[in-house]
């Protein structure tokens, strides 16, 4: 922990030709929240967390998709796929905009603290 922020470092996982393929969470930092899963499954990017009030797939200078909590919860490009018992968000499927090169993931919990992952290539 450096300053209040948690780094974390993840390995690589293997795909099934036997290359390595990057983690999207090779390299992530947190003030409060966890990204527990950033995978990539074709045009959509799926998220898991520990209980967060939004996730956002971030795409160059603008939001590319956003999932927020509650009943009235703003949702773009994106769907909720988990909550907790309380009503906060612990998974999204968001989509990656068609003009994207890279994105990153950064989430926000109840108290406003953030995490988020370095951009990757899509």
């Amino acid at each position: 922990m450096v300053n209040g922020l948690r780094c974390a470092l993840h390995a690589h996982t293997a795909e099934s030709d036997g290359e390595l393929a990057p983690d999207l969470l090779a390299a992530h930092s947190s003030a409060g929240p966890v990204l527990h899963d950033v995978t990539r499954e074709g045009e959509h990017v799926e998220v898991r967390c520990s209980p967060c009030r939004s996730i956002v797939l971030v795409a160059g200078k603008s939001i590319g998709a956003a999932v927020n909590a509650g009943r009235l919860g703003y949702v773009h490009r994106g769907r909720v796929v988990a909550s907790d018992g309380g009503g906060l968000v612990t998974g999204a499927r968001l989509e990656i905009p068609p003009s994207a090169r890279h994105v990153r993931v950064e989430v926000t919990d109840g108290a406003g603290r953030k995490a988020w992952s370095n951009p990757f290539p899509v």
